[in-house]
């Protein structure tokens, strides 16, 4: 389902409320998007043993981050 993971820093931040770092998740294409949540449902299941532990570690990690934004891009490679 995912293909590659990136991060991204931002070297022209045009304030303190900028961001610093970007975290980007590549899938195949757009419609693997759909649906994606009722098809990672039983992978993370099976990775944290139950819905609790999983919702544990999910708000332990939000603790730690300020979201500024959600993005859906597009990465152009030239050739």
């Amino acid at each position: 389902m995912i293909q590659d993971f990136k991060v991204f820093l931002n070297a022209t931040s045009t304030g303190p409320n900028d961001w610093n770092i970007a975290l980007a998740t590549l899938y195949k294409n757009f419609g693997a998007v759909d649906g994606l949540v009722g098809k990672m449902d039983a992978i993370t299941l099976k990775h944290y043993g139950s819905a609790d532990a999983r919702q544990q570690a999910t708000t332990s990690r939000i603790e730690l981050w300020t979201v500024v934004s959600s993005v859906l891009g597009r990465e152009i490679v030239m050739k």
